[in-house]
C-alpha cells in the first residue's frame, strides 16, 4: 500500500474533523458504537474508537497511519445513552480521577449530578473502563510532557525550561477568604497549599493531569461556553452554576473558584507572594475566552511548570502568564456541610460546590436539591444548614430580651466546645451566661463562645465545632435563615 505519514491530532481538532480523517467510501470503518453497531462513520456522533488493527489501517484509502494514543485522546467520551439536560449543554466538565478511585467514587457523581450533563470527560493516569456507569477514564498523564515538547520544538522547549523557577510577583489580585472549612478565621482548610503536604506517588501523578486535562476538555467540546474541572470527591450544584454563569459573557476571560495561597512552585517561598489560585477540589471554572487564551501557551506551561507539585497551582500560574487573574467566588466550598463546617456569614449565599464529599453525602445532597426544586425553594447556605445538618434536635428554650427576635429563641449549648468562623465582634466579659445573653440581645448574632480568658466571641455564622477545654458555646439555628430575621 506504500508508505504512510504519521497522523497526530493537534489541540483544537474536533470530532467531525477526526471522523472525516479516518473514513473511506470503500470500508465501513474501524470505529464502533458502544453497542457494537457497524453504521457508517459519518452517521455516528457518540463513538468509542477501538485500536485499529494492521489490516484496518492498510484498508484506508487515504493511506493515513494513526497514532492510537492521540486517537484515544481526541474522541468524544460521552455515554451514548446519556443526552443530559439541554440547559447544561453549554458546560463541559472534566472529572479528574485515578485508577484506584475511578471504580469506587465516580458512580455517586454520575448517579446524582453528572448524569444531567452531556459534555463530561473523565481524566486520569490510565485508560480504564467502568462498566457499571458506562464511562471511560482517559489517560492524560502518560506522554503529555513529551507531546508538548514535540509540538513546541527544541527552541521553545529551551525557553520554557529556562523560565523554570523564575518568580513573578503578583499580589495585586484580591484574595478572598473561602468560607467552607475548618479554620478559625473563616477560611477553608484548603485556603493555603504548600509543597510537602502530600508526598505519595498518587498525588505526584495527580499534579500532571490538570493542564493536559483542560486541553483535552477544550479540544473535545470546543463549542461549550464554560469549562470546569472537579475532583472525584466533589459535588456540583448545576442549577446554581447555571444561574451564576448567566451573568457573564463566556467570550471574555474569566477564571473563577475559591481563592487560595500557595508556596513551593515558581520559587514562591512565602504565602501570598504568588498569584491567588483556584483550589482544584472545589472546582476550577474557566470561560471559553479564558481557556482559549490559555491554550495558546498550554504546551509551554506543561514544560515550564512540570516540577510544580500541585496541578491547580500549575493552572493558576499558566493563566497568570496570559494575564488572567482569579476572581474569588463565594459558594465554592472546601468541605461538605457537616458538623465542623464553617457556614457562610451570609445565609443567602448560593452553594456551588462542596469538596471531600462521601458518596452517601452526595445522594443526600441530590435529595435536598430535588426537594428544593419541587417546593420551588431557593437553595442557600441556610437551607443546607437546616436540611443537611438538621441542627434542631436538642435545645433549650429561653426568653429573648431583643425586640427584633421572636419571643422564644432556640439555643443549642455546648460545654468544652469552641464555635469556629470569623467573629463579628468580641469583648471581655466574666461569665459564659453573660456572653450568651449578649448574643441573644444582638439580632445579627447566630453563635457565640466564651473562652478561658473570659473573652466573648459573637458570630454571624453557626460555625463549626472544635474541642476547647473550659469553653462554653451556643448557636441559635432559627436565626440563620434567608433573609435574616433581624433585618
Amino acid at each position: 500500500m506504500g508508505t504512510t505519514k504519521n497522523h497526530k491530532l493537534k489541540y483544537g481538532a474536533t470530532l467531525p474533523s477526526l471522523l472525516s480523517s479516518f473514513t473511506s467510501s470503500a470500508t465501513k470503518t474501524y470505529c464502533i458504537l458502544v453497542l457494537g453497531s457497524d453504521w457508517p462513520l459519518d452517521c455516528l456522533k457518540h463513538v468509542w474508537i477501538k485500536e485499529p488493527s494492521h489490516n484496518d489501517i492498510s484498508q484506508t484509502t487515504n493511506k493515513t497511519s494513526i497514532n492510537t494514543q492521540s486517537l484515544y485522546k481526541r474522541i468524544d467520551p460521552r455515554n451514548s445513552f446519556q443526552k443530559g439536560e439541554s440547559k447544561y449543554n453549554n458546560f463541559a466538565i472534566a472529572l479528574k480521577s485515578g485508577s484506584e478511585t475511578f471504580p469506587v467514587r465516580t458512580k455517586a457523581q454520575f448517579d446524582t449530578f453528572l448524569n444531567r450533563v452531556a459534555n463530561v470527560l473523565v481524566i486520569g493516569e490510565a485508560n480504564r473502563n467502568n462498566s457499571e456507569i458506562g464511562r471511560r477514564m482517559v489517560d492524560v498523564y502518560h506522554g503529555a510532557l513529551e507531546d508538548a515538547k514535540k509540538r513546541l520544538g527544541p527552541r521553545k522547549v529551551q525557553l520554557a525550561e529556562a523560565r523554570k523557577g523564575k518568580l513573578v510577583l503578583d499580589t495585586s489580585g484580591e484574595m478572598g477568604a473561602g468560607n467552607g472549612g475548618k479554620s478559625t478565621d473563616g477560611k477553608s482548610g484548603n485556603d493555603t497549599v504548600q509543597a510537602g503536604w502530600f508526598s505519595n506517588e498518587g498525588w505526584r501523578v495527580d499534579a500532571h493531569k490538570n493542564l493536559p486535562g483542560f486541553a483535552l476538555l477544550y479540544n473535545t467540546f470546543p463549542d461549550a461556553d464554560w469549562f470546569m474541572m472537579i475532583d472525584d470527591d466533589s459535588y456540583l450544584f448545576l442549577d446554581g452554576l447555571h444561574q451564576f454563569t448567566k451573568r457573564y459573557n463566556p467570550n471574555r476571560n474569566y477564571y473563577f473558584g475559591q481563592a487560595n495561597k500557595f508556596r513551593g512552585c515558581d520559587d514562591v517561598t512565602e504565602m501570598g507572594d504568588g498569584p491567588p489560585i483556584a483550589q482544584g477540589g472545589t472546582g476550577i471554572l474557566l470561560s471559553r475566552g479564558a481557556i482559549k487564551t490559555m491554550m495558546e501557551i498550554v504546551d509551554q506551561c506543561i514544560v515550564q511548570y512540570e516540577d510544580c507539585w500541585a496541578g491547580d497551582v500549575r493552572v493558576g500560574l499558566c493563566l497568570r502568564d496570559v494575564k488572567i487573574k482569579l476572581k474569588h467566588i463565594p459558594g465554592f466550598n472546601g468541605w461538605p456541610p457537616q458538623e465542623n463546617f464553617v457556614f457562610s456569614p451570609n445565609p443567602c449565599e448560593t452553594p456551588l460546590t462542596y469538596h471531600h464529599v462521601l458518596p452517601a453525602q452526595m445522594y443526600k445532597l441530590r435529595q435536598i436539591e430535588e426537594s428544593a426544586t419541587t417546593s420551588k425553594t431557593r437553595l442557600t447556605s441556610s437551607h443546607m444548614y437546616h436540611t443537611f445538618l438538621n441542627p434542631i434536635k436538642n435545645y433549650t428554650t429561653m426568653e429573648s430580651p431583643s425586640a427584633k427576635t421572636s419571643a422564644k429563641t432556640f439555643m443549642i449549648r455546648d460545654e468544652n466546645v469552641e464555635r469556629k468562623g470569623k467573629p463579628w465582634m468580641n469583648f471581655r466579659i466574666d461569665t459564659w451566661e453573660q456572653c450568651e445573653a449578649r448574643c441573644i440581645y444582638y439580632g445579627p448574632c447566630v453563635a457565640w463562645f466564651h473562652d478561658l480568658n473570659k473573652r466573648c466571641w459573637l458570630k454571624k455564622t453557626p460555625g463549626g465545632k472544635d474541642e476547647m477545654k473550659g469553653a462554653w458555646s451556643g448557636v441559635m439555628p432559627n436565626r440563620y435563615v434567608c433573609p435574616p430575621t433581624w433585618l
